[in-house]
């Protein structure tokens, strides 16, 4: 039954929506913003508006992404933190767990796809990385779960996952390489959120 897929195995872990998560993500949100618009504005785009609220949409979004079925998510799925393999080596090391917990599966997908690809590598293969990874937990026995709720949990993870660039008061921009890294990361999410129309999931 996916309704209590991975709930039991995972009770020693937080849900996404669970503290210190919203409690520290809230303020942080509202105290980056001015410097989003102000350094990173026009990379927004149509995105603006919404960007503006995410401060109030976070937590029902988080609350949204804790709902069973859930498993373990990683919570900052990106490249920099994923060891690809060398020659003929098909393991892939995955590094940097201090925020993982449970949430809805898709969460780690969407924000690798969104944020660690170009634009138009992930919108080219997409659908088919979430149909694998859906294809891959029904061959494990998860049931009740559709490729339309797994491909809904994606739009939800991809528009929930700007909160990271979004968070860009956190970092200090005098340092280059940070600026280049949440630009890229900002310039993508947002586009996969307009190509997606995951803004229709905001809340109101």
């Amino acid at each position: 039954d996916h309704a209590s897929f991975g709930t039991d195995a995972m009770a020693w872990a937080p849900r996404v929506i669970d503290p210190p998560n919203p409690q520290a993500l809230v303020p942080a949100l509202k105290a980056s913003w001015p410097v989003v618009e102000e350094r990173f504005g026009e990379h927004l785009g149509e995105f603006r508006d919404a960007a503006s609220r995410m401060a109030d949409a976070c937590v029902p979004l988080m609350d949204r992404l804790s709902q069973p079925p859930v498993t373990c998510v990683h919570g900052d799925h990106r490249l920099d933190n994923i060891f690809h393999p060398v020659a003929d080596d098909q393991s892939v090391a995955v590094v940097d767990w201090q925020i993982c917990g449970v949430g809805r599966g898709l969460y780690d997908v969407g924000y690798y796809m969104s944020q660690s690809l170009r634009s138009e590598v992930r919108a080219e293969c997409e659908r088919d990385v979430v149909r694998a990874y859906h294809d891959a937990l029904v061959a494990h026995g998860v049931s009740g779960y559709s490729f339309d709720d797994a491909w809904d949990d994606y739009r939800l993870a991809i528009l929930f996952c700007s909160v990271y660039p979004l968070n860009v008061g956190s970092v200090d921009l005098a340092n280059d390489r940070a600026v280049e890294l949440f630009t890229l990361m900002l310039s993508r999410s947002v586009a996969a959120i307009v190509d997606l129309d995951a803004v229709e999931l905001m809340p109101e």
